[in-house]
């Protein structure tokens, strides 16, 4: 019996603990916005283009996994948010670098690396 509280591997809990439900609607500047962010805030470790070959991780410090190998659920914004907020793996909790706006310009762009032509 697995205990209270927990939840199956592989499993991704809905709705995410702390998500917000202020998502604003993906638009151009909403995608420009994410992108500037993503190059301050998340790019130092996940690389440019999500490949986790970030300079900090040329230095020595553990890749994190590259966004294409995430599945569909790892991708959803609202994952990506949680995650930014509150950490996972080797990721520390960002929520007092990265505000509530500039959270969701990340997972927006972040949610379409590698999909869009």
């Amino acid at each position: 019996m697995r205990p209270s509280g927990t939840l199956p591997e592989g499993s991704v809990p809905r709705p995410f603990p702390g998500a917000s439900t202020d998502r604003p609607a993906a638009s151009p500047a909403l995608l420009a916005r994410g992108r500037v962010a993503y190059g301050a805030f998340c790019a130092p470790c996940h690389g440019a283009s999500g490949g986790g070959d970030g300079s900090v991780v040329q230095r020595g410090f553990p890749a994190p996994p590259p966004f294409a190998s995430l599945d569909e659920a790892a991708r959803a914004p609202a994952r990506i948010v949680d995650v930014i907020r509150h950490g996972h793996g080797r990721m520390r909790p960002m929520a007092e670098q990265v505000g509530n706006a500039d959270s969701w310009s990340i997972a927006e762009h972040v949610s379409r690396m590698g999909t869009e032509p």
